[in-house]
C-alpha cells in the first residue's frame, strides 16, 4: 500500500500478470495505469492527486495504481482486454504510444493501431489532468472496463475554474454566455450565426465532433462598454472524447447589441492569452468615449499572402511580422490566427524596432489553411483590424 492507501501491482517495475490473484481488482476499485516515456524508458512514480482521490472516494471508489515502462504497454493492454480486465484509466506522457513512435529506444507500436483497443479508447480532456506530470500528456478511459460507468460519471462532474471565482458579467451577457458556449460545443450554427460579428474571420461553429453539454461554468470575464472577453469551462461528452473543455468567447458591442467575434477551444488562447490580457492595466482599457485620434490598422509585413514565414539562417522557425502602431492611443495589439473554425490569440507588445512579431513555432500543425490578422485595441475600447492573410500549416 502506498502512503495514500492505494494498492500497487508493480513487480520490479513491470506489471504483474493480470491473472495473478494478488493483482485482482476489487469490485469497486478504479484501476489506473500510468505509463513511462518512450524516450527514457522510465517507470513512473505511483501517485494519485488528493482532489481526484477525494472525488472518487466520495463516490465510494478506491484507487489502485499500476505503473510500468512504455515498452510493456502494448502487450499488457492487449492481454488485459483479451482477458476482459482492461484498466479504467490510462495515462501516457507521449501520444506516440497511441499512434506509434520511433525513439532512440526503438520502435513502439501504437496501441491505437489495434482495432479492438482503438474502439475502446475515450480521450479525457481537462477533468483528469491532475494525473499528468509537469510536461503534460494524455488520459483515456476504456469503454469496456469494469468501472467505466462510475469513472465516466466522475469525469463528467461539474466543470471547474482552476482556482478562479465565478466572474461577473454585464447583464446582457449573463443570459447568453452559457447558451453560446453550449452552442459552440454542439456546433449549432443557427444559434451562433444569429449573434456573430460581421467582422469575424472564421466561422463560429467548430469542425470538431458535436458534443452533448452537461454544464457550463463562467470562470473569468473582463468587459468594457465595447469589448468583453469571457472564459468558460464546459463539461461535455462526444463520440471520442469526454471531460471538461475551456471555451473562450470574445464579444464586441459596436452599437446596442453584443456580437460574438471569436469562439475558441484552443489551449494557448484559453491559457496564455487570458493571462496576458488580464495583466494589461485596466485603467487603459476601460475609458469611455471616442479615441483622441483615429486608430489606423497596422500594416502586415511578412509573410506574403498564402505563404509561410521563412526562417532566417540558423533558425528553426520564421516570424509573422507587422509594423506596430506608434500611437499613444493604442493599448495593445492582438494577433489572431484562425484555423478549422478555432482561433489562437496572442497579446503582443510593441517591439523595440517598431516591428512586432509572433513565431510560427507558436502554431500547431493542422494540415489546413490558416488565416491571420492583427487587432489594434485603443483606449476607447475599439478594435481596428488589419488585412487578413492566409498560410498553409
Amino acid at each position: 500500500m502506498t502512503k495514500a492507501g492505494l494498492g500497487s501491482c508493480v513487480l520490479g517495475g513491470y506489471l504483474a500478470l493480470l491473472t495473478a490473484g494478488s493483482c485482482a481488482s476489487a469490485p469497486q476499485t478504479v484501476r489506473i495505469w500510468t505509463i513511462g516515456s518512450p524516450h527514457t524508458g522510465n517507470t513512473p512514480e505511483q501517485f494519485v492527486p488528493a482532489p481526484i482521490e477525494r472525488g472518487l472516494s466520495a463516490k465510494r471508489l478506491t484507487v489502485q495504481v499500476e505503473s510500468f515502462p512504455a515498452r510493456d504497454l502494448a502487450p499488457n493492454l492487449a492481454k488485459a482486454i483479451e482477458s476482459g480486465a482492461p484498466p479504467d484509466v490510462l495515462v501516457v506522457d507521449n501520444y506516440g504510444l497511441v499512434n506509434g513512435i520511433t525513439t532512440p529506444l526503438g520502435r513502439f507500436e501504437g496501441i491505437g493501431r489495434q482495432e479492438q483497443i482503438r474502439r475502446q479508447l475515450m480521450w479525457v480532456k481537462g477533468s483528469l489532468d491532475a494525473l499528468l506530470g509537469p510536461a503534460g500528456g494524455w488520459t483515456f478511459l476504456l469503454s469496456r472496463s469494469k468501472n467505466h460507468s462510475a469513472v465516466q460519471d466522475f469525469v463528467l462532474r461539474g466543470p471547474e475554474c482552476s482556482g478562479a471565482s465565478r466572474a461577473q458579467l454585464p447583464r446582457e451577457l449573463e443570459r447568453i454566455v452559457p447558451r453560446l458556449a453550449t452552442a459552440y460545443m454542439q456546433g449549432n450554427a443557427r444559434i451562433l450565426d444569429d449573434v456573430a460579428d460581421p467582422d469575424r474571420m472564421a466561422a463560429l461553429h467548430p469542425s470538431q465532433e458535436p458534443a452533448r453539454v452537461h454544464d457550463v461554468a463562467v470562470c473569468r470575464a473582463w468587459s468594457s462598454e465595447k469589448l468583453a472577453i469571457v472564459s468558460t469551462s464546459v463539461s461535455y461528452e462526444a463520440e471520442t472524447s469526454i471531460g471538461h473543455s475551456p471555451v473562450l468567447l470574445v464579444f464586441r458591442k459596436p452599437s446596442s447589441r453584443w456580437q460574438l467575434l471569436v469562439g475558441s477551444r484552443d489551449p494557448i488562447t484559453n491559457r496564455d492569452f487570458v493571462r496576458a490580457f488580464a495583466a494589461l492595466p485596466k485603467s487603459l482599457v476601460r475609458q469611455a468615449g471616442p479615441a483622441q485620434s483615429p486608430t489606423l490598422p497596422v500594416v502586415l509585413r511578412s509573410p506574403a499572402h498564402g505563404e509561410n514565414p521563412k526562417p532566417v539562417e540558423g533558425a528553426r522557425f520564421g516570424d509573422f511580422t507587422w509594423n506596430a502602431n506608434a500611437s499613444e492611443e493604442i493599448v495593445t495589439d492582438i494577433a489572431e490566427f484562425a484555423y478549422k473554425n478555432d482561433a489562437r490569440l496572442f497579446v503582443v507588445g510593441r517591439g523595440d524596432s517598431g516591428i512586432s512579431r509572433v513565431s510560427s513555432g507558436m502554431m500547431w500543425h493542422t494540415r489546413s489553411e490558416w488565416k491571420w490578422r492583427v487587432w489594434s485595441l485603443n483606449r476607447a475600447g475599439d478594435l481596428v483590424f488589419s488585412e487578413a492573410r492566409t498560410f498553409p500549416h
